[in-house]
C-alpha cells in the first residue's frame, strides 16, 4: 500500500522485487542469433536437409534442394535483364510454390522484389509497376523485361 493516499498511481509498486526482476528478464529476451539472410538460411537447409519439405502446395511438396535448384535457374534467366542501379523484380503470381521460387530467385539475382496481387485491377498493377520501375515482371507465362528503353520479351515460364 502507498504511504499516502495522495500518491500518483505510477509511484505505487504493484509488484514484488522478485516479480519486477522476472518481468525485466522477459523484456530482454534471448540473446540475438548471428546476422544472416533468408537466402543464406534456405541454402543452409538445402545443404543439410535437401529433401526436407520447403514448400507445400496443391501441386505437392518441394524440398529445399529442389527449391534452390529452381530459384538458381530462374535467377540465371533474370539476372542479365536487371539494371545496375536498383535492380527490381516484380512478382505477379498467386501465393504458392512459384511465388516462393520467384522471391528466392530475385534475392539470388541480388535484386529487390515487389509482389503484385493478381486479383488487383490492371490499372493498379500498372501503377505499382511504374512506381517501382521493375526491370523484370515474373508471371506464370514467364519473365518479361520492364525497364523503359528495353524491348519486352518473354522467356520460359517459371
Amino acid at each position: 500500500m502507498p504511504d499516502s493516499l495522495d500518491a500518483p498511481v505510477a509511484a505505487v509498486d504493484l509488484l514484488s522485487p522478485e516479480e519486477a526482476e522476472r518481468i525485466r528478464a522477459w523484456e530482454q529476451g534471448p540473446p540475438p542469433g548471428p546476422v544472416t539472410t533468408v537466402p543464406a538460411l534456405v541454402l543452409h537447409q538445402a545443404r543439410i536437409r535437401p529433401d526436407a519439405p520447403a514448400v507445400e502446395s496443391t501441386r505437392g511438396t518441394l524440398g529445399y534442394g529442389g527449391l534452390v535448384r529452381r530459384a538458381r535457374a530462374l535467377a540465371a534467366v533474370i539476372r542479365p535483364h536487371l539494371s545496375d542501379e536498383e535492380p527490381t523484380v516484380a512478382l505477379l503470381l498467386e501465393r504458392g510454390e512459384d511465388f516462393v521460387v520467384a522471391m528466392l530467385a530475385a534475392w539470388f539475382a541480388e535484386a529487390a522484389f515487389c509482389p503484385l496481387d493478381p486479383s488487383w485491377p490492371a490499372a493498379r498493377q500498372e501503377y505499382v509497376l511504374a512506381d517501382v520501375r521493375a526491370d523484370v515482371l515474373l508471371t506464370r507465362a514467364g519473365p518479361r523485361r520492364r525497364r523503359p528503353g528495353r524491348p519486352r520479351s518473354s522467356t520460359s515460364p517459371i
